[in-house]
């Protein structure tokens, strides 16, 4: 586990660089009685330096907000894993030339791809045009392609990868997964802080 470096106000000590996941770093430290979330922390390892807000604590660690905007600092340890997810979406298909539109149950999520289920099994020519679903009053939509397929109880799973998104729904996907990690709050620094990481990004990275 990597070492680093941490300044907060007059503090300075060393912690563990325990996860990266998307876009929240999760910090260990022998106590975070006196970390506050809201306030910025500095991480230095070497001769990179971040700031970054702490969003959520548990009981040896604290998570802080780093934004793919931010891709100098420790970039080679970010991951996207995919988290589990109940939702209702749907999925446009092109069968043989015809289009249909499918209701499925979305089982996971990342940046990078989806998983959902469905009750039919799709025609070996079929393709899968894009998903989409409601998140906070506005509709995520992705291009897909299916990268796997395995037969459940209720249908069939399919797992997918995103080959276009555009800007507007990835922003949406990047809070949907926040959301998911628990860090979205309805506090107003929050979401001032949100309103300026949702910056232009090159999407090429992650499409």
């Amino acid at each position: 586990m990597d070492k680093l470096e941490l300044r907060y106000g007059q503090l300075v000590q060393d912690c563990t660089l325990l996860s990266f996941e998307g876009e929240v770093l999760e910090v260990g430290l022998s106590s975070v009685t006196n970390f506050k979330v809201g306030d910025v922390i500095f991480l230095q390892q070497g001769g990179q330096r971040q700031s970054a807000p702490i969003v959520r604590k548990s009981s040896n660690s604290i998570y802080v907000l780093v934004p793919l905007t931010m891709d100098t600092f420790l970039n080679d340890r970010r991951n996207f894993p995919r988290y589990n997810v109940d939702v209702p979406a749907k999925i446009k298909v092109n069968e043989s030339g015809m289009h249909a539109v499918y209701d499925v149950q979305m089982t996971d999520v990342s940046l990078k791809g989806f998983g959902f289920i469905v009750a039919q099994r799709f025609a070996e020519n079929s393709t899968l045009e894009k998903i989409f679903f409601d998140f906070d009053n506005k509709t995520i939509e992705a291009k897909l392609n299916i990268i796997n397929g395995t037969q459940v109880s209720n249908g069939m799973r399919y797992g997918t990868v995103v080959t276009f998104i555009d800007q507007d729904c990835f922003d949406l996907l990047r809070k949907f997964i926040l959301t998911e990690q628990n860090v979205i709050s309805k506090k107003s620094w929050f979401h001032n802080l949100v309103h300026t990481i949702f910056s232009k990004i090159d999407l090429r990275k992650y499409n």
